[in-house]
């Protein structure tokens, strides 16, 4: 809990302390005004007098009705003694009632406005309270777990960074032809750097799938390579990484010289060319590690095949989406990754622009986006996710939700017409399927 210190409480008063203390004070200004005029301690004849420091007293602390109350009993007891021609009972009753009563609105109002502040202020930080407890136990939550979270995601992570990183270097390079000659070195550095390869050489594979006989690129000690290396001819034929395994070396007629042949590879099925390592740790010579340099090879295939053009004529934005979309369905089938996919409808157009440039704005580099317009006019917006889970999708999603209900004040999507489906790609779609999915969805 929040420190007190900063934080007043308020209970309830009790009402008969609050009537008897009204009583007190009321009879204290009339003991007063008797201690200084014992004549007139009403001071009926001098205007204002010390009578008002009862109702004054009793508005300030509860309010216009114990106020009310203390001018009722001072009237009361100034009729009474009139009643019995006192005579220090005399003077004009209806000058000093509404002067009193005048004193007990003013006090009872001003009190009363400020302890519905109060109570409200008193309200706003209890929540408030409430709320940064709930952050806390999140934030510790959080906290204790970082370094399993950490561990579960660091190599999608460094998988996506090592992506990105290849992708822009490629993309920003000057090739004037369908060579990796250009690009062979950054090629083998990022698969070097992510693999912890130490000794690879890259060789160009030509029209007809033959090898050109020099690497273009290599990384530690250039070693001669046999090019009938059956590793080689392994990757070439299977168009899958393959490593050093017993079969491959007792169905040969000679042992291979190498750890790895990778092959680069597009979703076109062309093959640019082949990674053949020779040296790497032992201790990174693992499964997962072989795995994930070939789905960085596979990325890298599609920037190429991305970069000198090879997709085929129409609305090119549509098929470097299904190009990717066809990326994705092959890595879930081949490495179990895990792929999402948002996809948004615009019954109303004035709501799409700033939807979609919201969502474009806070895409990763892996993403990919698609706006087209179905056959009954309404716009679609894909969002494909690499490298996300489902759940990770419905978080995106719900942001996505709390962004436009903050900028367009509605409570959900559909008040405005706009549908949304996430869900987790499956080794069993197809790219027809995944444009068909609003079809189905939407209907």
């Amino acid at each position: 809990m929040m420190h007190s210190d900063w934080r007043q409480t308020y209970s309830k008063t009790n009402p008969v302390v609050a009537f008897c203390e009204s009583l007190l004070l009321t009879l204290l200004g009339i003991a007063l005004g008797y201690g200084f005029a014992p004549t007139f301690p009403f001071f009926t004849q001098n205007g204002l007098t010390w009578l008002m420091l009862g109702p004054l007293l009793s508005g300030l602390r509860y309010g216009f009705v114990h106020a009310l109350l203390s001018v009722l009993l001072l009237l009361g007891i100034l009729l009474l003694a009139q009643r019995y021609q006192l005579s220090w009972a005399q003077g004009s009753i209806p000058t000093l009632g509404i002067s009193l009563l005048l004193i007990a609105f003013v006090t009872g109002e001003f009190r009363n406005y400020w302890h519905r502040r109060i109570k409200s202020l008193h309200a706003t930080v209890h929540y408030m309270d409430e709320r940064l407890n709930e952050l806390s136990t999140a934030f510790n939550l959080i906290k204790y777990s970082h370094d399993t979270l950490e561990q579960l995601v660091v190599s999608q992570e460094s998988l996506r960074n090592s992506i990105i990183s290849v992708q822009k270097q490629i993309m920003m390079s000057n090739l004037h032809e369908s060579s990796l000659a250009e690009v062979g070195t950054v090629i083998l550095k990022q698969l070097s750097d992510y693999g912890n390869i130490q000794q690879a050489s890259l060789f160009e594979i030509s029209e007809n799938v033959e090898y050109k006989p020099d690497p273009i690129a290599y990384i530690g000690n250039q070693v001669a390579i046999d090019m009938s290396d059956p590793l080689l001819s392994e990757a070439i034929k299977t168009t899958k990484t393959v490593s050093l395994k017993q079969q491959y070396i007792t169905s040969s007629s000679s042992p291979s010289s190498l750890l790895l042949a990778i092959p680069i590879m597009d979703t076109f099925g062309k093959i640019w060319g082949v990674v053949a390592v020779n040296k790497m740790p032992f201790r990174d010579f693992r499964t997962d590690n072989i795995r994930l340099l070939s789905i960085l090879s596979g990325y890298i295939g599609d920037v190429l095949g991305k970069r000198f053009h090879s997709i085929s004529e129409g609305d090119e934005d549509v098929q470097v989406f299904k190009l990717q979309v066809d990326r994705c369905i092959h890595d879930i089938a081949e490495y179990k990754l895990s792929t999402a996919l948002i996809i948004l409808k615009f019954k109303h157009d004035q709501y799409y622009p700033a939807m979609s440039t919201y969502i474009l704005e806070r895409k990763r580099g892996l993403d990919q986006s698609l706006a087209v317009t179905n056959n009954k006019g309404y716009k679609l917006l894909f969002l494909l996710l690499p490298l996300t889970s489902a759940k990770d999708s419905e978080r995106r999603t719900n942001q996505i939700e709390l962004y436009f209900k903050d900028t367009f004040a509605f409570n959900n999507f559909s008040q405005a017409g706009i549908s949304y489906l996430y869900q987790e790609l499956s080794a069993t779609d197809t790219v027809a399927d995944v444009m068909a999915f609003p079809d189905e969805v939407f209907s």
